[in-house]
């Protein structure tokens, strides 16, 4: 019965009674009302209940302090009522402040919706980007009135977004993502409360927002024409604040974070992100040896930024023989073919420096399974070798060919 009563409350009387009003002030007066309505939600007569829980939804954001403190009340019905009027209460807070914020279209009266300095600071405070994050918030009201409350609630909205694991079996969506939710998910993402959950739950597999980055098609949202820029932006802010942090040594780190890495880094390489460059350049130099494999895909992505800097950080690569991937795939012609981290250093010193390492003997380019799997940038398997004996050949071949270059460069 009072649950009903409270969606009656929330759908007649909000509208009229807080979604135009102006921004409530701090009120003693009003929030000691509040706090006498929130004991009479244990009230043993079911009007006096009721009518204090629509009082406490018509209040608004003003009732919000006295029903946050009251869900943890030693009284059980207070307790239980509380929880049940607090997502209305900040449902009706949300909209106002939606509403209010919309109609400041210069940003003048400052409104607080939850998570806009930290959008506004990666993505800026135009007219366009206002206009994108009032309407993202819009889509995703109940995210949005849950992120800086109930970060476990969060969580669980966003689960929806994409697919997820029940007993290791993939479960599918249970609502398409578009572009406004990619958004919403990497920004709430960024924020300290939600991150500390998501290390909590992601013990041994993606994170939700990497699962939901894999999606081939969230890829798409960054192509597009008009938003795309913006996806990029809160994508580097989550790169930077959730992801670029374990990069640094550590003696547990979240485990969940090794395959986001490699993520981050499919997206970085699809959508050609050049200013991840930085951030790129700190892959390449990390140790962790469960970071190979993501080292190796940075390491093939410098040769697109054709900086002579990266020659050096390269040229210290040489001598790590850590062994990235061995593939053994049967078929005519085929061979083993193993990649190692100094493989792909030579690999793209070679392209970095304008040669084609097809003059070099990489196995791997050669081979006829990976020969036609080329695309705009080559993979580390494509630098792999059959055997040692040919791995030296073709580090000697392109030794003896930068010192004749020299001798060149001496005689003219």
């Amino acid at each position: 019965m009072l649950r009903a009563s409270l969606l009656v409350v929330c759908f007649t009387m909000v509208p009229f009674a807080s979604l135009e009003c102006d921004e409530p002030k701090p009120n003693g007066e009003r929030d000691k009302k509040a706090r006498e309505l929130v004991r009479q939600l244990g009230d043993p007569v079911f009007r006096k209940r009721d009518a204090a829980a629509q009082e406490l939804v018509a209040m608004g954001t003003e009732s919000l302090p006295a029903l946050q403190a009251a869900v943890n009340d030693q009284d059980a019905e207070i307790r239980e009522r509380s929880r049940q009027l607090l997502p209305l209460v900040l449902e009706a807070d949300l909209k106002t402040k939606l509403i209010q914020f919309r109609k400041d279209k210069t940003g003048e009266k400052n409104i607080g919706l939850p998570c806009w300095k930290r959008f506004s600071r990666a993505v800026g405070s135009d007219k366009k980007s206002r206009d994108f994050f009032a309407e993202m918030v819009s889509n995703n009201m109940e995210l949005f009135q849950y992120v800086e409350t109930d970060a476990r609630r969060a969580m669980e909205i966003c689960d929806q977004l994409g697919p997820h694991y029940v007993n290791g079996v993939e479960v599918p969506h249970q609502r398409k993502p578009n572009l406004f939710d990619t958004v919403a998910f990497l920004l709430v993402s960024s924020e300290p409360n939600f991150k500390k959950i998501i290390n909590l739950k992601c013990a041994d597999t993606f994170s939700p927002v990497a699962r939901l980055l894999a999606e081939r098609e969230v890829q798409f949202f960054f192509d597009d024409q008009q938003n795309g820029s913006i996806l990029k932006k809160v994508f580097l802010l989550w790169l930077d604040v959730v992801i670029e942090p374990f990069l640094a040594p550590r003696d547990t780190p979240a485990p969940s974070y090794i395959y986001d890495l490699e993520i981050a880094m499919y997206t970085i390489e699809r959508n050609e992100i050049d200013e991840a460059v930085e951030f790129v350049e700190k892959v390449v130099s990390i140790k962790d040896p469960r970071h190979k494999f993501e080292r190796a895909q940075a390491i093939c992505f410098l040769s697109r930024f054709q900086n002579p800097k990266h020659l050096k950080l390269l040229e210290t690569l040489r001598d790590d023989d850590s062994v990235l991937k061995s593939f053994n795939i049967w078929g005519p012609g085929y061979f083993p073919v193993s990649a190692e981290v100094r493989d792909v250093a030579l690999g793209t010193i070679i392209t970095l420096s304008g040669e084609s390492p097809e003059q070099f003997g990489f196995d791997g380019i050669n081979h006829p399974y990976f020969k036609q799997r080329i695309g705009k940038y080559y993979n580390p398997i494509h630098f792999g070798f059959e055997t040692d004996e040919h791995r030296k050949a073709a580090f000697k071949k392109w030794d003896e060919f930068v010192a004749k270059k020299a001798k060149e460069g001496e005689k003219k």
